[in-house]
């Protein structure tokens, strides 16, 4: 878009973060050093659950009024005895751990289920390997056949339709269940051999924009084919196969993994740790319950000041 003083939104998305991706078998070595496409969405670990999932607990009124008058019922002035008050709250808190447990080890499960889903990756042999999904890396070219989802961000180098387009199913990302239409690289939409095809994608910072992206595919080699394809080709979204769409329509993809594990698109749209549900009739209870615990401190304190007048009464 040009602007009236004659400049263009072109510098504003140079300024974007750019980073490299090297592709292909002869940078094998280099790939190793990179994250995986490990994904999890617990939010505990064996070390931080109790504390963690314990501070969670008092986001309830309910369990701050009954801890505060637990700890005066150990207090000399108190009628009660502490037992029968610490006994009752001791047990609703470790009831809602456990089910605070159970909740996160079955989104454990779904991870585990996740990461070890298999996919296709091109290996130094030129072959075609079924590894875990989380083992994949930045720069590998990987084959994603019809109705398999899809492991990770990648760009679409060629696929099974002759005109180099595929579709995806994109409920899993955004609740739209109308196909959408990808394309590969125009230069190698009908390539098949990727033994010495190797080179650099320089592409934006991983973000959760789902709409937008751009990127320079630049390829140093490729055996057997013209100089005219060893040139820069501009990406974008179009060209751009996201974690958890749906290939459909079309029996197979090639494409290079760009984003992995918490780096893809999808990851970066869900929230890091699970979000404490609060319904209204909670948030009622929690409005009364401060309202009934403001209330007898007022009251307490007047009693605790002014003695004499009870004691005339």
């Amino acid at each position: 878009d040009i602007k009236r003083d004659g400049s263009s939104d072109i510098s504003a998305k140079r300024k974007k973060k750019r980073i490299s991706i090297l592709f292909g078998l002869k940078y094998y070595e280099q790939q190793k050093n990179l994250s995986d496409n490990t994904i999890s969405t617990t939010k505990y670990n064996l070390f931080n659950f109790f504390p963690k999932a314990l501070f969670y607990q008092f986001f309830k009124a309910a369990n701050v009024y009954f801890l505060v008058v637990s700890i005066l019922t150990c207090l000399d002035f108190s009628p009660q005895k502490p037992s029968s008050m610490l006994g009752t709250f001791g047990f609703v808190l470790l009831t809602n751990l456990i089910k605070e447990c159970y909740e996160d080890y079955n989104r454990h499960l779904q991870d585990k289920v996740s990461n070890e889903k298999k996919s296709m990756k091109l290996d130094l042999n030129g072959k075609w390997i079924n590894i875990e999904c989380s083992k994949l890396k930045a720069g590998d070219i990987i084959k994603v056949v019809k109705d398999e989802e899809i492991p990770a961000d990648n760009i679409i180098i060629s696929c099974s339709n002759s005109g180099g387009y595929c579709n995806i199913d994109t409920k899993n990302l955004d609740g739209e269940t109308n196909l959408k239409e990808k394309n590969s690289l125009e230069n190698f939409k009908h390539m098949s051999d990727f033994t010495n095809f190797y080179g650099k994608v320089e592409c934006d910072s991983p973000n959760e924009n789902l709409h937008d992206f751009e990127g320079l595919f630049n390829v140093d080699k490729i055996d057997k084919m013209k100089n005219e394809n060893d040139k820069s080709i501009y990406l974008s979204i179009k060209n751009l196969l996201l974690k958890g769409t749906t290939l459909k329509n079309t029996e197979w993809s090639i494409g290079i993994v760009i984003y992995t594990g918490l780096n893809c698109k999808i990851m970066k749209n869900s929230k890091k740790t699970a979000p404490i549900k609060i319904s209204k009739i909670r948030k009622t209870m929690n409005l009364l319950l401060y309202s009934l615990f403001i209330f007898t401190i007022i009251v307490c304190t007047i009693v605790a000041c002014s003695p004499h007048i009870f004691c005339e009464c």
